[in-house]
């Protein structure tokens, strides 16, 4: 017991790379908390946004899809990102990437 506590009376050592570690997966935090609330605010049935992009896709999407072919992933994600609620956080994600 006596040891024990000689060995934990003194405090670990701490740097400068902790606080950089820690901001640094706090930025990707951000990044994957801001795509995550675009995904969950897109699932929601709102009003739709005119992105053009995302209407081309999806039109070029619905043309080539035969029954029975998989899901088209970039179609369902331009049809979350074009609905009002989820385009706030996608379009902070998108300023804070572009940024970077």
């Amino acid at each position: 017991k006596i040891t024990l506590l000689q060995i934990f009376q003194r405090p670990g050592s701490l740097d400068s790379t902790l606080v950089r570690h820690a901001a640094d997966y706090l930025q990707w935090a951000i990044y994957l908390h801001l795509a995550f609330a675009t995904w969950m605010l897109g699932g929601i049935h709102g009003q739709d946004v005119y992105v053009p992009l995302a209407f081309e896709l999806e039109r070029a999407s619905e043309a080539a899809q035969v029954p029975g072919q998989r899901v088209n992933v970039l179609m369902m994600i331009t049809q979350r990102v074009q609905r009002l609620p989820a385009l706030v956080p996608f379009m902070l994600l998108l300023a804070m990437l572009a940024k970077d």
